[in-house]
């Protein structure tokens, strides 16, 4: 058995390109300026749904939003939330800015649809539950409204509980994406893969003429149930709006305590870009922001691409290779330690994740080609009932199971036959 350089030539490949791709982001990124405008004379509403809340947390992250000074809050209470129902009508009776619905509708994009619909504000900001604003949060999102073609924009996300490792790594990647991708999207189209809901925020003339759509909005003839943010992201950009990211506008976000729960949420979000990129292509706007247009097809291609490491660094072990596998593994704790710089710099003592980090972005891959197979699954973690939707969850999970398994297994033949054959 020989192993020449043609045998590793997909692996290098990959790399140069995976690397000339990340460079190019950085260098973007650093072309992004935050908006430094005056706020406009603007009224400003604040709609969050909630379901199963913690009452005590929500009642304080409530005040987060108060202590901003928007001009109303809105919240859309799932009728079985009985607690919270009484305590945030005790809100209701004592301050003017706060109103409830108290919906029997299941899922959050009705409950979104309803509480847009009540809100009287120029800027709309769509808040999730357990999402802290800081004290200055709303003055920042509301410098970039200043530009008339301004429909959306994203605040900072930074993750407060880093208790356990799931946070941690969580955090990770909020850091990256919230430190190159955005920015560099932002900067160089003025356009955004997704206004997160967290905190989404809106001009109200852009969102209003969307919102209908967002309950009724199907994917091959199935009603779509979770991401609602992608979906009013892609609309608002099709209809000419623009999407930027504000870093001085800073919320704090809770992250899935544990491994599975992550998982899990992963592929959740996973399925919602796949449905709502596709979506983007086949409507075609998206090719009028070239940039945008690059990323995701990039993204979607880099899913399989992060596969080939793992699998050679696997099949040099088993081929007897021992030095080559080393260096693969020397070259991923060096290559993620770099590309990790926005989460090193932030955090002291942030090199024990950098084996983790990797080890993880390796392991997801699996999870990211389940959610691909899986695009058209509909539920949510904790709304509702998700059985309701698509065929059996077992059969479903079956198949694309198997399916996965095939794309690894014919990879993993492929890789090999290159350590096998003599050139």
């Amino acid at each position: 058995m020989v192993a020449s350089a043609l045998t590793f030539l997909p692996l290098a490949l990959v790399g140069l390109w995976r690397w000339g791709v990340w460079t190019g982001k950085v260098l973007l990124a650093r072309t992004y300026r935050p908006f430094t405008d005056d706020p406009p004379d603007v009224s400003v509403s604040v709609v969050a749904p909630v379901y199963r809340a913690d009452p005590d947390d929500f009642i304080d992250t409530v005040f987060t939003w108060f202590e901003n000074d928007p001009d109303e809050i809105i919240a859309v209470i799932d009728e079985g939330d009985r607690e919270i129902i009484r305590r945030f009508y005790q809100l209701v009776e004592n301050y003017d800015e706060f109103s409830c619905i108290v919906t029997p509708k299941d899922g959050k994009r009705p409950a979104l649809h309803d509480g847009v619909r009540r809100a009287e504000g120029d800027i709309i900001a769509l808040v999730d539950d357990d999402v802290k604003w800081r004290s200055d949060t709303m003055v920042e999102f509301c410098r970039p409204f200043a530009d008339p073609t301004v429909g959306a924009v994203s605040p900072k996300q930074i993750v407060s509980d880093q208790s356990t490792l799931a946070q941690r790594l969580y955090e990770v990647q909020m850091r990256l994406q919230f430190a190159i991708d955005y920015p560099a999207l932002s900067s160089i189209s003025r356009s955004l893969s997704c206004v997160s809901g967290r905190t989404a925020v809106y001009r109200r003339e852009a969102i209003e003429t969307v919102i209908d759509d967002l309950a009724t909005e199907t994917f091959l003839g199935k009603p779509v149930i979770s991401g609602d943010d992608k979906f009013l992201t892609r609309a608002i950009q099709a209809n000419g709006w623009d999407a930027v990211y504000q870093s001085t506008s800073v919320i704090d976000i809770g992250a899935a305590p544990d491994a599975r729960t992550f998982i899990n949420q992963t592929v959740r979000w996973t399925r919602n870009t796949i449905r709502s990129d596709l979506m983007a292509f086949w409507e075609g706007w998206v090719f009028r922001r070239k940039w945008l247009a690059y990323y995701n097809v990039d993204r979607f291609i880099a899913t399989f691409a992060i596969l080939l490491a793992p699998v050679y660094f696997t099949l040099s072990l088993t081929a007897g290779l021992y030095l080559v596998a080393v260096g693969i593994l020397v070259w991923w704790l060096l290559s993620r330690s770099v590309k990790m710089y926005p989460y090193l710099t932030a955090y002291t003592g942030g090199f024990s994740l950098v084996p983790l980090y990797t080890i993880g972005s390796f392991l997801m891959s699996p999870v990211y080609l389940y959610a691909l197979f899986s695009a058209n699954a509909q539920g949510w973690l904790t709304r509702g009932d998700d059985t309701r939707f698509g065929f059996p969850p077992l059969r479903r999970r079956l198949v694309t199971s198997l399916s996965v398994g095939l794309v690894l297994a014919t990879l993993a033949g492929y890789i090999s036959l290159l350590l096998t054959v003599r050139y």
